[in-house]
């Protein structure tokens, strides 16, 4: 992990979109993804420069400047004809479901009772095509191709393994909520991972019968 955002961070020029395809590999803060994925903004460059750094741990250097213009990284240029356009196409379906999810939930703190629980659920949904939608991308970029359609054992399997990632990010961030119990965020982030956690338990059951 370190190396990889080491190596862009060192970049002489670096991809904005290629730090978010990063952060959102190796980062845990969807709300946050969703804002870089919103805009390009010199704002955003540098807060993703900054995430970064944590996340390799080495000293954060501020950007001077976001580039003129930036793209979606290309594939590794062994790639097959056809495949980046594959790629790209992927990539642009997330980027826009990441954009209808930060759409969303700027209305939620609107609404509240049946309009709120609707709006919540909709906002679960998108992650759900996120996340599937994630590993789908990362198929594509190891292998060239669409991966085939898993078995039931292999969705259970896979079900497990997220549940387990967001249970060690629940105690990371009920740990974080109790060291600032004041903090909106924090107590917003644990609800958030409780409510899916509770989704793929649900899941996993019915899976199980």
């Amino acid at each position: 992990m370190q190396e990889e955002i080491k190596a862009w961070l060192a970049a002489e020029e670096r991809s904005y979109w290629r730090g978010v395809e990063l952060y959102e590999k190796y980062g845990d803060n969807l709300t946050f993804v969703a804002q870089l994925r919103r805009h390009q903004t010199n704002g955003n460059f540098d807060a993703l420069v900054y995430e970064l750094s944590k996340l390799a741990e080495v000293p954060y250097v501020p950007i001077a400047e976001v580039p003129a213009s930036d793209t979606f990284a290309a594939p590794a240029a062994s790639a097959k004809p056809g495949e980046s356009d594959l790629l790209r196409e992927m990539l642009e379906r997330r980027a826009a479901l990441y954009r209808a999810r930060a759409e969303k939930s700027d209305t939620l703190a609107d609404l509240d009772g049946e309009e709120l629980r609707k709006a919540h659920l909709e906002v679960v949904e998108l992650d759900d095509q996120i996340i599937a939608l994630s590993s789908q991308i990362r198929h594509v970029e190891v292998h060239g191709k669409l991966p085939e359609p898993p078995a039931i054992e292999e969705d259970l399997q896979e079900l497990k393994t997220q549940r387990q990632r967001l249970a060690e990010k629940r105690s990371r961030a009920r740990t974080a909520a109790q060291k600032n119990p004041d903090n909106l965020d924090h107590k917003s982030r644990l609800e958030q991972l409780d409510a899916d956690i509770e989704r793929l338990d649900f899941r996993i059951r019915q899976l199980s019968a």
